[in-house]
């Protein structure tokens, strides 16, 4: 029970600093690039995760425009609006539109 409730602690102050490190990062690197660097290392992590495990299911070749442009409206954009926010938006405010994010998704669903 201890370990679950550190791996739990570990990811809600990991989340929680995304807002803190993106209002430092937003002063030295534009919105795009740091987006991009973020999405390069999620891309990463996750062609390492799909070579190391074997039985995933392929993706249909009719498929993958579908994933790109959904890819590109529901996380591209969506980081960069986040990190362009963060130009001229404390952190605490930032925080809290990221937090009702699913809440106004459910309501507008």
């Amino acid at each position: 029970m201890l370990k679950a409730y550190s791996w739990l602690t570990f990811c809600v102050v990991v989340w929680g600093s995304n807002v803190v490190f993106g209002k430092i990062l937003v002063e030295d690197f534009s919105p795009g690039l740091l987006t991009s660097l973020r999405l390069l290392f999620i891309v990463v992590f996750l062609v390492g995760l799909t070579s190391y495990k074997k039985n995933f299911k392929r993706v249909n070749k009719s498929d993958v425009l579908s994933i790109l442009f959904l890819g590109v409206i529901g996380v591209f954009i969506n980081q960069w609006s986040f990190f362009r926010g963060l130009q001229t938006a404390d952190p605490t405010t930032s925080a809290i539109i990221l937090a009702m994010t699913p809440i106004l998704t459910g309501l507008f669903a």
